[in-house]
Parts: C-alpha cells; structure tokens; sequence
C-alpha cells in the first residue's frame, strides 16, 4: 500500500456527531431569551429559526440550533492548539484497525533470533501516532469556525545517538501551523504527520512552551479564550535526562511550562493514551488540573478516536432539548466542543414551545426558550438536518438555507386564524361552506 492511498483509506469519512436519541445529550452568540437564575450560570441561547417564527407543517422534524456559553462570557471565542505527541513510542500498535484495512497492527520483534529489543509495528497506519491524528480530524470537524480557531504543534525529543541523552542544540517540538479558523488548511499537516516516522523522547515541557508561544499576541485574539490539548502516549522524559526514564527535573520542567500556561490564562486539557502513559499519570494529570482543564485517561489507545472529540470547552455534561408543548423530547441532539448545538424534534400544528436545559460538570445550570409556530399553508416544508453525518459547519450553513422556509408573521397569523375559525365552526356549517365553494 503507497503512502498515499493508506492516507486516504485512514480519512475514509465517519459518522464523527455524537447524536442521542430521547432528548438528552451527556457529555458569535445568537440573541435568545434565557431563563433567569442564580450565578453562576451556563448562558444558554437559541439561534435559528428566529423566537416567534412561522413555518408551513413540515414534513417530519424541526431541527433547531443554539449555543451554550460559559458564566459571565458574553460573547467567547476560542483560540486552541492541539500538542500531539510524535516520539518514538507512538509507533507501537493502537490496539485496532484505525485505518479500517482489514488488518490489525501487532508489535513485533525485529530480530527474534537475538535479545528482544524493540517491537515495531506490523501495519504502521494502525499506530498511536496515526490514531492521535484521526482523532484531531474528527474534533475539527465539530468546532464552529465562526467561534473557534485552532492550531497545531508536535513534541518528541532528539537523541544521542545511544538513544540516552537528548541534544540541547535541536529543537523538541515545533509549530507545525499557527492558529486558523480555515481548517483545510489544516489537512495536509495532518497528513504530513500521519506519513511521520515516529522517533525521540517526550519532551512535554517544550511543547507547551511552543503551545504557550502560539497563543501569545498578537498570534491570539484579545477576547477569545485560549486552550490547550495536549496528548500523549508517555511520561516526560526529556529535557533534563534518560530518554528511557522520568528524572524528576523532567517532571518539574513539564509542570513549570503547565505553570506559566496557567499564568497566561490557559486551560490545558490533557489525555493520558495507553498502559504506558496510565503507569504514572500523575504529571499529566497535575498539569491539567494546574489550569482547571481536564484531564482524560484512555486505556486502549485507540479509543482516542473518539474520546479527544468529546472535549468540551464551556464544561457541558449533559444537553436536553424537548417539545414541551407535546411534552416530547428531542430525536436527535448533536453538542460540539465549543457549546454549538442542534436539536431535532417533532412538532405540531399551532405554537411549540422549545425547552434546552445544560448543565456543566461545576454544577453550573442554563435555561432557554423558544416559541415556534407552524400553519397549514400547503407547502409542507422539510425543516429537519441530518444530525448523524456532517461538519458542524455544514449542519449550521444547511440550516441557514431553510430561511425561505420562514413564513411572513401577518401572513401567517391570518391563516392560523382562519383555521381557528375552522376548528369552532359547527360540522354542517362548514359542509355547507365548502359545497358553496365548490
């Protein structure tokens, strides 16, 4: 298989949109009416269609969209950058078929005659290396340009050539492209680093160095908040020592560089990948908390796929939507990482009343309502969006197109009106009416 088809086949497309049935979901703003409560709040706000609006029936659900901010965060943007881990270790097997091949990757001895050594990987497009960068496709795919920048950086750590010591005069990590909100220009980075050769150390401290760096000004925007994702396979065993052990300057580096990122007003969230990086997780685990981040065990390195998507910035652990008009909830609710949401729900005849409720992992609570309208006009509009495949900005630019669809109110309410006057009219009367039409 060539370099370029296994890249390819490994981008095949996925159904990437954590959708639930039933309503719940666990886990620039648009004007709203939010539901007053005691601070602190989650500031919970509908965006399309328009509060008040009016539809024709629609041919099964309406799905609507919002947004969901953190406490007194009028209106957050994010600046995040993505630390992915290249050293040599993320060559091992991820436990699976991560490039959907048919053929799983096993580690395996290079020279079994002699001392075992270093296993190496039987298909190198199912390593962890590769599995890190699939799960950075899939969260790009669910961030809101029109919110969220992103950018991304590597680490590892060059050796002597004993494979002990590293070389103070190379650089560990670098950035491997600043913060945009274009992310296809992303694409062929993460190409490039999936085709990577993993090798070297696990200089941590450097690559939040190069992270802290990318966020400074004027990289950053003033306003937006600045987030780190750091990912990795291993301990920190560089800058100060033994490539093959954590000296405890390589902890205190690491957790210095998490300081001043902290300092700088950053929150680092950090995933813990695989048996190796569990033995002793009490570095990355302290460099998350330092900040107020999160920090993400992941025993089986695979499972990385799909748990970096689930990273919420605003803190959201759960998301329902309901019709309570019909006292129904949501078919379907997709929750993006930077607080975009969508429901679809059904709907009926006359005004509905649309409830979403959060709730953060602080305990923070969030309200907001919607009053919808739909009439009998004829049209019979199809207003719902597939929430099980997709972008989220596709989803969003797909539900913009329904604007058509939007009823002129004065219009409307005559033919709500009219049917009333329908719905009170005896059963002969409007037998009577109706062949008079005729």
């Amino acid at each position: 298989m060539t370099p370029g088809s296994r890249w390819l086949n490994s981008v095949r497309f996925f159904h990437l949109l954590r959708v639930l049935p039933l309503g719940l979901l666990l886990v620039a703003p648009w004007p709203s009416s939010v539901l007053p409560e005691e601070e602190p709040k989650l500031q919970v706000s509908f965006g399309f269609p328009p509060d008040g609006s009016y539809f024709g029936q629609p041919k099964g659900l309406a799905t609507v969209a919002g947004r969901i901010l953190p406490p007194a965060d009028p209106a957050p943007t994010y600046d995040v950058i993505l630390v992915l881990d290249t050293s040599g270790s993320t060559a091992w097997p991820a436990g699976g078929d991560v490039d959907g091949d048919g053929i799983t990757g096993t580690p395996f001895n290079i020279s079994p005659s002699r001392r075992y050594v270093y296993p190496i990987n039987s298909d190198p497009d199912d390593s962890i290396l590769c599995a890190e960068v699939l799960g950075a496709q899939r969260l790009l795919q669910l961030f809101d340009p029109s919110v969220t920048r992103v950018g991304l950086v590597t680490f590892s750590g060059d050796t002597t050539p004993d494979a002990k010591r590293p070389v103070p005069e190379t650089p560990d990590a670098r950035l491997e492209h600043p913060l945009t909100a274009d992310y296809q220009k992303l694409e062929p980075v993460l190409r490039e680093i999936y085709l990577r050769e993993p090798e070297g150390g696990t200089n941590m401290a450097e690559g939040v160095q190069v992270a802290l760096a990318a966020l400074a000004p004027p990289a950053s925007r003033p306003q937006a908040r600045k987030v780190m994702i750091l990912l990795t396979d291993g301990m920190p065993t560089f800058p100060a020592g033994d490539l093959t052990k954590t000296d405890p300057q390589d902890r205190e580096a690491t957790l210095q560089a998490a300081r001043k990122a902290a300092q700088a007003g950053i929150t680092l969230h950090t995933l813990a990948i695989g048996p190796e990086a569990l033995s002793d997780s009490s570095t990355v685990s302290e460099m998350a908390r330092l900040s107020g981040g999160t920090f993400t065990p992941i025993q089986r390195p695979i499972e990385v796929i799909n748990l970096l998507p689930r990273i919420q910035l605003a803190g959201v652990s759960s998301l329902t939507v309901e019709n309570t008009t019909l006292g129904q909830p949501a078919a379907q609710i997709f929750l993006g990482p930077d607080g975009f949401f969508l429901a679809s729900l059904p709907v009926t005849l006359g005004p509905n009343r649309i409830r979403a409720t959060a709730a953060s992992h602080r305990g923070e609570r969030g309200e907001a309502l919607l009053t919808l309208h739909y009439v009998e006009d004829g049209s019979s509009p199809e207003l719902g969006v597939d929430l099980n495949q997709g972008t989220a900005a596709g989803m969003k630019s797909a539900l913009e197109r329904q604007r058509p669809a939007l009823l002129d109110p004065e219009i409307a309410r005559l033919l709500e009106l009219k049917a009333r006057t329908r719905e009170r009219t005896p059963p002969k009367e409007r037998l009577e009416l109706e062949l008079e039409k005729q």
